[in-house]
């Protein structure tokens, strides 16, 4: 099992919140969808730019995901 990260978890809640599909979000960002479902999945994590840019299009705060980040290590020690 892959443990998602809360990143991860934070785009796909905003994503399905907006009802965008993960090629949506990817076109609209211009990053392919595989990206954002690694992402999600916790298989890669994105640059800063590239969280600056999802905040905007997904008009959240940059700090929506900073929170996620910071919460990561005490998320992975409970999967």
């Amino acid at each position: 099992m892959i443990c998602e990260d809360s990143f991860g978890r934070k785009l796909r809640e905003l994503r399905k919140g907006r009802k965008l599909t993960q090629s949506q979000l990817g076109d609209l960002a211009g990053i392919p969808q595989t990206t954002i479902s690694n992402w999600e999945v916790g298989v890669s994590e994105p640059r800063w730019r590239e969280v600056v840019a999802l905040s905007a299009l997904l008009a959240v705060p940059v700090d929506a995901f900073v929170d996620s980040a910071l919460t990561h290590e005490a998320h992975l020690a409970t999967c």
